[in-house]
């Protein structure tokens, strides 16, 4: 896993390469490629912070571990004074990022603000074919774009404004790539995937940060390569159900791999409910 922080421009991430993907999954820059984007949603894209030049400090720079610190000061009414800072790091042998995501007040009075993280990346150098799947209590809602460019929907819209769980995943079947978001659930509001723009984005509970406080939440991204979706997502595993049919019946595959915790074993049990003859007219 290789990936470049372009610290000119909001501190995104502008280049990222896994070597199963054998592409640099972020677009342009020219058209908000990027990831690991700082917003707050008190303000209307593009904000203050997306083209920003932010400062850096090297916190470790080892073949076991590299980590950097990226961070800015906010300037709008409900951003005055605050310090958004990214702790980015990568450590050997884990093909997962991991940020740890700061909002410090040194300010004298108490600030209220609703952070917002923006992805923007797709796979094969094209929209078409994108999909997201995202938790929410009707269960895995799905939404992607088609061979013509145009956007589907399995249940909601962009938003899912009711997740049951911390994840967010980004694939492309036909490519079997795909990139699983994990953000901590306790603080998480709604899950914002924009079909049209290309965008994997989720936004995050006001918070209150008293004078001397600071907001800390993670993230991690995961890259996937040989499934076929997402079904479920979390620090443990990831992992797809993939149905297809056959002469005679359905073909179900069980699609796991690894997340960011080192497990021993995986059992799986898979329960079938169907009628056991056709119904009539």
């Amino acid at each position: 896993l290789r990936f470049t922080i372009d610290l000119k421009n909001g501190a995104r991430i502008s280049e990222y390469f896994y070597k199963p993907f054998d592409e640099n999954i972020v677009y342009p820059i020219s058209s908000a490629g990027g990831m690991l984007m700082d917003h707050v949603w008190e303000q209307i894209w593009p904000g203050e912070f997306l083209n920003r030049k932010y400062e850096y400090r090297i916190i470790k720079n080892t073949p076991e571990e590299a980590s950097i610190s990226v961070w800015t000061i906010g300037n709008e009414e409900t951003t005055k004074g605050l310090k958004f800072e990214r702790i980015i790091t990568l450590k050997e042998n884990d093909r997962f990022i991991h940020c740890r995501v700061l909002v410090s007040n040194p300010t004298n009075e108490g600030r209220i603000i609703g952070y917002w993280n923006q992805n923007n990346f797709w796979f094969g150098g094209k929209k078409e074919g994108m999909e997201w799947a995202r938790p929410s209590t009707t269960g895995v809602d799905r939404m992607g774009i088609d061979e013509n460019g145009n956007s589907w929907f399995s249940k909601r819209w962009y938003y899912v404004d009711d997740p049951i769980s911390g994840w967010n995943g980004t694939y492309n079947k036909k490519l079997q790539k795909g990139l699983m978001f994990l953000m901590d659930y306790n603080d998480l509001w709604r899950i914002y995937d924009n079909a049209a723009a290309v965008t994997t984005e989720w936004m995050y509970d006001r918070v209150a940060i008293p004078s001397g406080k600071t907001w800390v939440t993670d993230i991690y991204i995961i890259p996937v390569y040989g499934i076929d979706g997402f079904e479920y997502g979390s620090l443990n595993f990831i992992c797809n159900l993939s149905t297809n049919e056959i002469p005679g019946g359905v073909e179900i595959e069980l699609q796991f791999t690894k997340s960011v915790n080192d497990i021993d074993d995986v059992k799986a049990k898979v329960r079938l409910y169907g009628l056991k003859e056709k119904m009539g007219n």
